[in-house]
């Protein structure tokens, strides 16, 4: 079962309201005998403010930087004892649940997991329903591993166009079809499908290969 849900958190929970320009991907969570756990996160905008936002949080033991790039910089943030992140972390791995992603939304943070069926699921979310912490539920897909354009940050337009060029074998090799033939079934101009097609894909390349590299992995 595939689930995303809207939550807030211990660690860096006002991030979002007091750095908007600030993105967030938090894309493993581990935790082992040495440490209650640890994220593995990429960070984009002002690292500087980001850092100085983390190293004051009384949940966050210890920021490790792992890579810089020209446009994100991947983080190891190791977390405190008793936070609530740790207990959700704990009650999905009880669960037998799999953390995919989680990125901070305005002033919350939009997560996407999946379990081996509803049964788990029911049991993450029972457990966590007793933890301080508000909760909704976005998206729920049984047996299904697809995450919505929310997920990965695509608009609509922008997903239409990718589902599009998929079914009609753009990303094929050889084409099967053009940018113009798309821009004709979508009713816009060849010029902004290209643009609409060019930023989608860079959208999903960023919100999820990309930001699945994990050094020590």
């Amino acid at each position: 079962m595939y689930v995303e849900f809207i939550n807030n958190r211990d660690v860096l929970s006002d991030i979002r309201d007091t750095y908007p320009d600030i993105k967030v991907n938090i894309s493993h969570l581990t935790a082992t005998s040495r440490f209650p756990l640890r994220l593995t996160c990429s960070v984009r905008g002002n690292t500087e403010r980001f850092e100085a936002r983390a190293h004051a949080d009384q949940h966050v033991e210890t920021l490790q930087t792992i890579l810089q790039e020209d446009s994100r910089t991947l983080y190891h943030i190791y977390v405190g004892s008793g936070t609530v992140d740790e207990r959700v972390y704990n009650a999905a791995v009880n669960a037998g649940g799999v953390h995919l992603n989680a990125q901070n939304m305005n002033s919350c943070w939009y997560t996407k997991m999946s379990f081996p069926d509803k049964a788990s699921f029911t049991e993450f979310w029972d457990t966590i329903s007793e933890e301080p912490i508000e909760t909704e539920i976005t998206v729920m897909r049984d047996g299904t591993f697809h995450m919505s354009e929310e997920a990965f940050g695509l608009t609509q337009k922008q997903l239409e166009i990718i589902w599009e060029g998929l079914k009609t074998g753009y990303f094929e090799v050889p084409r099967e079809t053009t940018l113009q033939e798309l821009g004709e079934k979508l009713d816009i101009t060849t010029q902004a499908a290209s643009i609409r097609l060019r930023k989608g894909v860079k959208t999903l390349v960023e919100n999820s290969v990309y930001d699945a590299f994990d050094p020590e992995a």
